[in-house]
């Protein structure tokens, strides 16, 4: 990053931020031109204390509630300086720089370097993500937010509720997005549920004579339910563990993680005595193409429905 007052060495104005009052030179007239907040912030301090701005003369500018380290970020790009920037920026600076980017009203500026600041792609970390999306949120980004709150969905197993109390969101999603969040993930896992359960009870491969299919049937859905803590049924809400029983939490598991565990080459069927002959079910085909479909099906959050809490209907044709 730039040394201190070094950010333009003939600006004509000096801002010392935050409470350790680090100090950078910069130039007036591109904090003017980027931000209308500091447009009117500068002209009426150079109003009241009068004279030019003039390099030769830096007026300081106290900025003593700021973040240091996210304006700093900030003052590079707007001074042609990326290559001081950190690449790729780390999420939590991203939050930090998307906070102070809202304080300043600067998004139209910034936006090229916020659309490649706010990119989830190679993040697995949930708390990670979880501040890119809380950025998405500051910088009114819905396609990036939609994006990252699609992979947190997936990725994630833990509470969304325990995650939104470790960062600074906007007072409009605070309450909202973490519930939203535990919602959607049910419903998700409802409906790979749901499409697991299709994939293995085929009717048409039903026998009078032996139950064929409905004995493979009950196998198939034995394994997927019995080798993954994902079904809130199979369990019945409780569990042994360590010879207790105790709650079972159906949270624990991410749905990546559940996909992953289900491998249908893998399944034993019992043996029934029949002497007509049966169509192989094609569990393996069955489960790879619900798989397929359910990843495409998948969505993120609607940033103005967490924003409003209205129903995504009444300002989109799409659905979620």
């Amino acid at each position: 990053m730039a040394s201190s007052e070094m950010i333009a060495p003939a600006g004509d104005v000096v801002l010392v931020i935050g409470p350790e009052k680090k100090r950078f030179r910069v130039h007036s007239l591109l904090l003017c031109a980027a931000s209308p907040v500091f447009r009117v912030m500068l002209d009426n301090q150079f109003f009241q204390e009068g004279g030019a701005r003039s390099p030769e003369a830096p007026k300081n500018v106290a900025l003593p509630e700021d973040d240091a380290e996210a304006l700093e970020i900030i003052l590079n790009v707007l001074h042609y300086r990326a290559d001081e920037v950190d690449d790729p920026l780390a999420p939590a600076s991203v939050l930090r720089v998307a906070i102070a980017t809202d304080k300043y009203d600067l998004t139209p500026s910034l936006k090229l370097v916020i659309r490649d600041w706010l990119k989830c792609d190679g993040v697995t970390d949930a708390t990670e993500l979880w501040q890119l999306a809380i950025a998405a949120c500051w910088l009114g980004n819905d396609i990036a937010f939609e994006a990252i709150t699609r992979s947190l969905l997936q990725r994630y197993g833990g509470s969304f509720i325990k995650l939104g109390e470790t960062d600074r969101m906007p007072p409009d999603v605070r309450v909202r997005l973490p519930a939203l969040m535990e919602e959607r993930r049910g419903q998700l896992r409802l409906d790979l549920l749901s499409r697991f359960y299709r994939a293995g009870t085929n009717k048409d491969y039903g026998c009078l004579s032996c139950n064929w299919f409905e004995v493979r049937s009950m196998d198939y859905l034995g394994y997927f339910l019995s080798e993954n803590n994902f079904d809130p049924w199979s369990k019945r809400c409780i569990g042994w563990k360590d010879g207790k029983l105790e709650p079972n939490i159906v949270s624990q598991i991410s749905i990546e993680s559940a996909i992953a565990s289900v491998n249908a080459e893998s399944i034993e069927v019992s043996s029934v005595t029949c002497n007509k002959p049966h169509k192989d079910p094609g569990f393996k085909g069955k489960v790879q193409e619900a798989i397929r479909e359910y990843r495409n099906s998948i969505h993120g959050l609607c940033l103005e429905c967490v924003r409003t809490g209205d129903e995504h209907e009444s300002h989109s044709d799409e659905g979620h």
